[in-house]
């Protein structure tokens, strides 16, 4: 439960050592990337298997900068398992609610009377993939950016809102808290779970009435403990004499490094390359004309 949601590992990577500003962007920038469409449509060649090949390319420079942050991957597809549940979810509402389907639409398989297109599982896999992308990127930028540097980020970022009166550093600095306190609500629930579990409180078993009732034992302490941590926080930040209207000063500035010039490039490279495939359309198996089914 250490991990959960992307808490914070020191190491003393390059990537760890990058500026926040740059990782931010760089996130904002690849996830805008994953959810562009890509590749042309023709009759002979469909976009998704440009499309798929593109998110795949873009998991795999994921897993390249997880292993030079020393990320373990493992860790990684632990946190990955909540999105089961949002599997099952589009699973099911594909299944009775598909889209695009027509005539011509070829059926995979048959589960009782319902059938299963080609199109859905398509779909779904799309999805999921973003889905997977998006979460895995995020778990990085945690993982490697410590709370303080996530709101230096976040406060540049949002500048520019301070041009119309948005308060930006309450804003950031919110958020930062946030991202900061979830993963030690994780560990609370572990341990408030393990807690009445030792007083004979069964979460897995018996009724749903049952299940319902088990599950208060676990709420109601869980806000109380939030409320606690949310009071004793803001007396912290109140004895040290934050005023979020005052401008701020900074006990470590953070200065540009060659690093950073390298990973702006890379980001901006990223960048033309996301928006040219995206506008021109360029789909490698139509120009090398390889012959792929159609699955509609």
């Amino acid at each position: 439960m250490n991990n959960i949601l992307g808490k914070y590992q020191h190491e003393e990577t390059r990537i760890h050592q990058l500026d926040p500003r740059v990782k931010l962007l760089g996130l904002i920038i690849f996830i805008v990337g994953v959810f562009l469409p890509y590749g042309k449509t023709t009759s002979t060649i469909s976009s998704e298997y440009m499309t798929i090949t593109i998110l795949l390319v873009f998991l795999l420079s994921l897993i390249i900068v997880a292993v030079i942050s020393k990320v373990r991957l493992v860790t990684i597809f632990n946190q990955l398992k909540i999105l089961w549940f949002m599997i099952f979810f589009l699973l099911i509402f594909n299944i009775f609610f598909p889209t695009r389907i027509t005539d011509n639409s070829e059926v995979a398989f048959n589960i009782g009377k319902v059938n299963i297109y080609y199109y859905t599982i398509i779909n779904i896999s799309y999805i999921l993939l973003r889905l997977v992308l998006v979460m895995f990127a995020s778990l990085i930028f945690s993982v490697t950016t410590k709370p303080t540097e996530i709101t230096s980020g976040l406060e540049f970022i949002f500048a520019p809102l301070k041009i119309i009166k948005v308060p930006v550093n309450k804003f950031a600095m919110s958020l930062s808290l946030a991202l900061r306190f979830v993963p030690t609500l994780f560990e609370t629930s572990n341990r408030i779970i393990k807690a009445q579990a030792s007083r004979g409180v069964d979460y897995n078993h018996g009724k749903l009435r049952e299940k319902i009732r088990a599950i208060t034992t676990l709420i109601i302490p869980l806000f109380i403990i939030c409320f606690l941590t949310s009071s004793s926080l803001a007396d912290a930040l109140e004895a040290r004499g934050y005023n979020p209207s005052k401008k701020r000063s900074k006990y470590k500035y953070r200065y540009w490094s060659v690093n950073d010039t390298i990973f702006s490039i890379i980001i901006g490279l990223f960048l033309s390359i996301i928006i040219v495939e995206s506008i021109l359309k360029f789909d490698i198996f139509y120009l090398l004309n390889v012959e792929l089914p159609i699955l509609r």
